[in-house]
């Protein structure tokens, strides 16, 4: 996908996420496999949590890892959040000095509001 534009909103970014599942296996080169149903509606329930604080992301792609890719970059900061097709959520972050930062992330409501608001903090400072 091409990276969203300021004026795209939840609705446009979700049907771009939808699209992903269409994409081929080793799409790029590496084995890759395209992400699941189950992987974009937990990439679509982290930007429905970013709503209320509607950061928006830079790049919202298929991850080589296997699901979803959902990326923010602000001057030096960037995060990631993917939603993988094994299940899990990892936030990742980092301020540009070599020392990343990564968590999973439950797939409940409560948790991902909490992830919405830890990056809007994050990216505040």
């Amino acid at each position: 996908m091409a990276a969203p534009t300021a004026e795209m909103g939840l609705a446009e970014i979700v049907k771009e996420l939808l699209r992903l599942h269409s994409i081929r296996p080793n799409w790029n080169g590496l084995d890759s496999v395209p992400p699941t149903f189950d992987a974009i509606g937990r990439a679509i329930s982290v930007l429905s949590a970013l709503q209320e604080t509607w950061i928006q992301p830079t790049r919202v792609t298929a991850s080589a890892e296997g699901g979803v890719a959902i990326t923010f970059r602000r001057h030096e900061k960037f995060a990631s959040v993917e939603s993988l097709n094994s299940g899990e959520i990892v936030l990742l972050t980092s301020d540009g000095t070599g020392n990343p930062c990564a968590r999973e992330v439950a797939a409940t409501d409560e948790a991902l509001r909490k992830t919405a608001q830890d990056l809007c903090e994050y990216f505040k400072h």
